[in-house]
């Protein structure tokens, strides 16, 4: 069993700017934290309904020595989805800015809330995350990479 780090899309690890052709923009320490967790070890996915997020996501990362996965988030099982691809929740972390944050929750992640997004307005009503107790709350998801790096030493 291994173990992973799910990124959720929007909010997260990346921000849709009008500026741009394809609309989307990464947070600038994103692909720095990716590298790094994956460099240690973590399996890297990417939390989203839409393929296509995924798709320009991937052709947005600078560094493209690292995999990253898609992990759609419609699925309602998670528990056998970890078993089935042979990840170990509890060796694992999800970083979000609130959206699924009780579902990785349960399903025995690490969940790390981090302040970009709605991440501000989620911590203000983290009574109201679906039981969700927080691991960690970090500034950006390059502090999120380090947290779950510094769980396993």
């Amino acid at each position: 069993m291994h173990k992973a780090f799910f990124v959720v899309g929007q909010g997260t690890s990346f921000f849709y700017n009008g500026k741009r052709k394809e609309g989307m923009e990464l947070y600038p320490g994103t692909t720095p934290a990716l590298r790094f967790l994956s460099r240690r070890g973590f399996t890297i996915f990417l939390v989203t309904p839409f393929y296509h997020e995924y798709k320009v996501f991937c052709s947005s990362l600078k560094d493209k020595t690292f995999p990253v996965y898609y992990w759609d988030s419609s699925s309602t099982d998670y528990r056998r989805m970890l078993a089935r691809m042979g990840i170990a929740a509890e060796k694992s972390f999800c970083a979000t800015d609130g959206p699924y944050a009780g579902t990785f929750s349960r399903a025995g992640c690490k969940v790390v809330l981090v302040l970009t997004g709605r991440g501000l307005l989620t911590m203000e009503g983290e009574d109201k995350n679906n039981g969700c107790c927080f691991y960690d709350i970090c500034k950006d998801i390059y502090a999120a990479a380090f947290c779950a790096v510094q769980e396993g030493w």
